[in-house]
């Protein structure tokens, strides 16, 4: 099977189990297309990360807050199917261009999650661009400074994105493990992923506020019953 429809097969269903459990835990989206997207084809890791995602979700279930879950919270499946589609296309697109720095797993978690959230909107979206642009552009710098450093970049990368979220009083645990992918491929290790990250997260989270806006005004105009 292509690496492209490996993908998306990845992506379908771990969407399809997050519906199942009702959670709405963007992080099992780069579990799942991380060890596709590596080629890795160990089956104790796949296996390993397999049960490590399901006995997330069962924790995310176990521990939601029912109170929350109302008609206006709950995750619309018309949502789902939509930003699902949306990224789809993305990965496509990048694999069709060849443009690798465009498949960002930890942003794709971000957006799904953002693309669910009634509140959301476009004073959200700078914030959120700069920690995860800097993030990136500070570990490609740290990845070439200490080359062969795993362990030693890894922690610095860490302490570096813990930092900004602190300085820009924006908590974006998916900017971890951007901060951390110079160090898994090549092509995450270049000057070019600082601009994907930008690009992706940009235009991604912009589209996200347009379709919230979107459904809120027409929530506004035709009042549920």
């Amino acid at each position: 099977m292509p690496p492209l429809l490996k993908i998306w097969l990845g992506l379908i269903l771990i969407v399809i189990l997050m519906h199942v459990f009702r959670v709405n835990f963007g992080p099992t989206i780069p579990a799942a297309l991380l060890p596709i997207f590596l080629g890795l084809h160990d089956y104790t890791f796949a296996i390993s990360t397999a049960i490590f995602t399901f006995v997330i979700m069962i924790a995310a279930f176990a521990f939601r807050d029912p109170a929350k879950l109302t008609s206006n919270d709950a995750r619309k499946m018309k949502d789902t199917v939509i930003i699902t589609l949306i990224l789809a296309l993305w990965i496509g697109f990048a694999f069709t261009t060849k443009l690798n720095v465009l498949i960002i797993p930890p942003v794709f978690a971000l957006i799904f999650e953002l693309f669910h959230t009634e509140k959301f909107h476009w004073r959200m979206i700078s914030p959120r661009l700069a920690v995860l642009t800097l993030t990136a552009i500070l570990a490609v710098g740290v990845y070439h400074l200490l080359p062969g450093s795993v362990i030693g970049s890894g922690a610095i990368n860490v302490l570096i994105t813990f930092i900004l979220c602190k300085v820009f009083k924006t908590p974006v645990p998916v900017a971890f493990g951007v901060s951390l992918m110079p160090l898994i491929v090549p092509d995450w290790g270049t000057w070019a992923f600082p601009v994907g990250v930008f690009v992706t997260t940009g235009l991604l989270m912009c589209i996200s506020a347009a379709y919230r806006q979107i459904r809120n005004n027409h929530a506004i105009l035709v009042p549920r019953t």
